[in-house]
């Protein structure tokens, strides 16, 4: 191993400052599958604690990819508790555990279609009537803006009795080869786009990158992953700076303070 490789400097913000008694809800939603919810709410997770706030995880979905995730190593090593509830009342059932508690976002990974079809709808809608903000993770791909029909009749309904719903799109899985970027936002605008939806397209976008992948079969976030080669390394790096952008959105969606200056003298061994 070649020791005179620079460390990972990882960028970390200070802790923003609001006053809130109850946890702001963050539900990552998409009915179709393979879109990257569970990549995504995991390491949008790990850049908020990262940040300084208190975070917890809820495995909305019946296949478990989450809970599994997390269960490949030692838990306690995980940087935020998780917790399964996959539950049609989870709006309900959801604050009565958490509500007082000392977190700052609850994340929930919500359940894609297909299998079990009815249930996973009646669990997301539950999810969304609870969120603060939803975020969608689209793949920029036309087959998958084609897909959000059913989504975005979802949020047409909820945005009926909560206007105030912040509904935020982020371009998952991006390629780093190619310029699809201005026109897969674009695209996702058109397709998402209905009077009542409070909708924002986010400027951040999470590349298709293995590391990634790999941080998933090591049983940890994108933050904690140490590939040995370089190249590898770097890709880490870029990868948490695509999720520290993605977490500084949410929380300007969010009308939450975010930090003016990054520190960047975090030093990860």
């Amino acid at each position: 191993m070649n020791t005179n490789e620079p460390d990972l400097i990882l960028p970390v913000f200070s802790m923003s400052c609001y006053d809130r008694t109850m946890p702001i809800y963050i539900a990552v939603v998409n009915q179709k599958g393979g879109v990257g919810k569970t990549s995504t709410c995991v390491n949008l997770g790990a850049a908020l604690v990262r940040q300084g706030f208190s975070v917890m995880a809820v495995d909305a979905d019946h296949q478990k990819s989450m809970t599994d995730w997390m269960l490949i190593r030692d838990p306690s090593g995980f940087p935020f508790p998780v917790m399964e509830m996959s539950h049609p009342q989870l709006h309900r059932k959801l604050p009565e555990i958490v509500g007082g508690s000392s977190y700052d976002f609850v994340l929930v990974d919500c359940p894609p279609g297909g299998e079990g079809k009815e249930k996973a709808e009646s669990v997301s809608r539950s999810a969304v009537m609870l969120a603060d903000i939803v975020l969608v993770p689209l793949k920029p791909e036309p087959l998958d803006f084609m897909a959000t029909g059913q989504l975005k009749s979802l949020l047409r309904d909820i945005s009926v009795f909560k206007p105030d719903m912040v509904t935020a799109v982020v371009i998952n899985c991006r390629e780093t080869v190619g310029n699809m970027s201005d026109e897969a936002r674009d695209s996702a605008a058109d397709y998402l786009v209905e009077d009542g939806i409070n909708l924002k397209v986010l400027k951040a976008e999470i590349y298709k990158r293995v590391v990634i992948a790999k941080s998933v079969i090591d049983g940890v976030t994108v933050f904690d992953f140490k590939p040995k080669p370089k190249y590898a390394r770097e890709s880490v790096q870029k990868a948490i700076e695509e999720y520290l952008a993605l977490a500084k959105e949410v929380l300007e969606c969010l009308n939450l303070q975010v930090p003016s200056e990054v520190c960047p003298d975090l030093v990860e061994a």
